[in-house]
């Protein structure tokens, strides 16, 4: 904007949004269109520079989309990249990141329903098997931790096919109404 090409600063903007759109319905975890040209490999601290780079041109847009991506990743990869980000921008980080893992268990409960009974005991079984999967995560880091496939996808992205297929239409159709509710927050 300083040199006055703000048709550039649009077009740059509208292929980043791609990436990292204001909407999470829009977000893929594959885009069609590659990020840089198909023989570049992106950097694994592309976001975190992004970030920084976005901070500074005030792309406000992609902003949201780039936070999230950086607060899911480990810790530990957050920490070795944290001397590309401001100190502010890396406390609106790691305080994001303790956000969505209080997120995330709340958003299992609210979805299985684990405690609550079903006419079905295979059906309420499954869904606390579900819950148990969702949150014992192993010792390794999954993205699984912080899956914005889960808020799109409700149920299906808390377990796999099989799972779903197990639940009965009544709990599917609570989840719904619960994932319905929760979007409009």
């Amino acid at each position: 904007t300083k040199y006055g090409v703000p048709i550039i600063r649009r077009e740059v903007l509208a292929h980043l949004e791609i990436y990292y759109p204001t909407k999470a319905e829009k977000w893929s975890r594959n885009p069609e269109i590659p990020l840089f040209k198909k023989n570049y490999n992106t950097p694994e601290d592309a976001n975190y520079r992004l970030l920084a780079v976005a901070r500074r041109c005030d792309a406000k847009p992609i902003l949201p989309m780039l936070f999230y991506l950086c607060a899911i990743n480990p810790l530990e990869e957050t920490f070795k990249h944290s001397g590309l980000l401001d100190a502010e921008d890396f406390k609106k980080l790691i305080i994001g990141r303790e956000k969505l893992t209080t997120w995330v268990i709340e958003f299992g409960q609210m979805m299985l329903q684990p405690m609550a009974n079903c006419a079905l005991n295979s059906c309420h079984r499954i869904r606390k098997q579900m819950f148990l999967g969702w949150m014992t995560f192993g010792e390794e880091y999954t993205p699984r931790l912080f899956p914005m496939d889960a808020h799109l996808g409700g149920l299906r992205g808390l377990g796999t096919e099989d799972d779903y297929g197990r639940i009965c239409p009544r709990c599917v159709d609570g989840s719904s109404l619960v994932l319905r509710n929760t979007r409009k927050i």
